[in-house]
């Protein structure tokens, strides 16, 4: 049985998997010894005689000493794929891109062909440049990073012209997708928090003292009288 019946009872033993082996008596050889089994291999596109790459899941039953299988196109699934994909960077998009971390610091998301999916917002005064942010050669520093588990720190340059500042980058790698998950965070915006908590201190620290002060020569006033 077969979508087209001009294909019922012609042999198939000239359509070859993956491993160079007839379709027919791989699978026969395989789900005899395991009951069932998956293949990729190469075979008349329904429709046309195209030759085209496909993925099947074989069957074997014994009793009636059959192998039945279902398979698609993997052209198919390709794009099944790519569609899933790009709705899942279309979440993403919409969600990330307002994300801000220490001030104007941003993420973002690129893939092993250095694609950038997801840029900074738009309007913030700080965060890169998209020419600057889609440079070959951050890319692959960044790259780099996430193969090494190390944090990046570069100069980068801003929207403001020739304006450049220190950056620290921790990146991330999604093998089943192939991409590059980053934060991009402005090194002094990354350590003001420090810096305020510091100063804060300072001033609870100071106005402890100065009310110690106060109140010491209040006492003393009043000890002298």
């Amino acid at each position: 049985a077969y979508p087209e019946p001009e294909m019922e009872g012609r042999s198939l033993s000239q359509f070859m998997d993956i491993k160079a082996r007839s379709v027919t008596t791989g699978m026969w050889e395989e789900t005899g010894a395991y009951g069932s089994a998956y293949d990729v291999f190469r075979w008349k596109s329904v429709g046309s005689w195209d030759i085209v790459p496909r993925i099947g899941f074989f069957v074997r039953f014994d009793h009636w000493d059959w192998v039945v299988a279902t398979g698609m196109d993997i052209a198919d699934l390709e794009r099944e794929e790519q569609i899933r994909r790009d709705n899942l960077v279309d979440v993403l998009r919409s969600s990330l891109s307002d994300i801000r971390i220490a001030g104007s610091g941003f993420v973002l998301l690129f893939n092993g062909d250095n694609e950038l999916l997801i840029p900074q917002a738009d309007g913030n005064d700080l965060a890169l440049s998209l020419a600057a942010l889609s440079a070959p050669d951050l890319m692959d520093q960044l790259k780099l990073a996430a193969r090494q588990g190390k944090v990046l720190q570069r100069e980068q340059a801003t929207d403001k012209g020739f304006e450049t500042r220190p950056m620290e980058f921790t990146v991330r790698y999604f093998k089943a997708l192939d991409w590059y998950y980053a934060t991009a965070v402005f090194t002094d915006e990354l350590h003001a928090p420090a810096r305020q908590l510091v100063t804060r201190e300072l001033i609870v620290i100071a106005v402890v003292f100065g009310l110690g002060f106060f109140l010491s020569l209040a006492i003393a006033s009043h000890i002298s009288r």
